[in-house]
């Protein structure tokens, strides 16, 4: 059985349908509960059931992140960065907004959830 919980969020998922009904009904007692059906979306997670189990995806995220980053007019690349570059710290000019920055470099990271792919250069950009 997993149950994931986020504030006041909470997935109680399992293969044993009984089990997990068990713990609703436990949990039921001590705190307000409501059952919102099936899940589809959770913290900028989507969920689809597919034939042999689940697929999860960030693709309403990335979209969002996109959007609100104003990078919707940015060249496509299939390899985000050579694994080989080198990034060194006296190169280049200070940012005059580092916040911008940080907060893209966060949801970059988030987004490495369902995107492994692109974990090696967020990894480096977030140094």
């Amino acid at each position: 059985m997993i149950v994931l919980l986020y504030v006041d969020d909470m997935i109680i998922t399992g293969n044993d349908e009984g089990e997990v009904a068990k713990l609703r009904a436990e949990l039921s007692i001590r705190f307000e509960m409501r059952d919102l059906g099936e899940l589809n979306h959770f913290l900028g997670l989507e969920v689809e059931k597919v034939n042999d189990g689940i697929f999860l995806s960030q693709k309403g995220y990335a979209k969002k992140l996109i959007e609100r980053f104003g990078i919707n007019s940015s060249k496509l690349c299939s390899t985000p960065l050579d694994a080989n570059i080198k990034i060194r710290r006296k190169e280049g000019k200070l940012l005059s907004d580092p916040h911008h920055y940080r907060a893209l470099v966060g949801n970059l990271i988030y987004l490495t959830i369902t995107r492994p792919d692109i974990a090696f250069s967020v990894g480096l950009v977030s140094r």
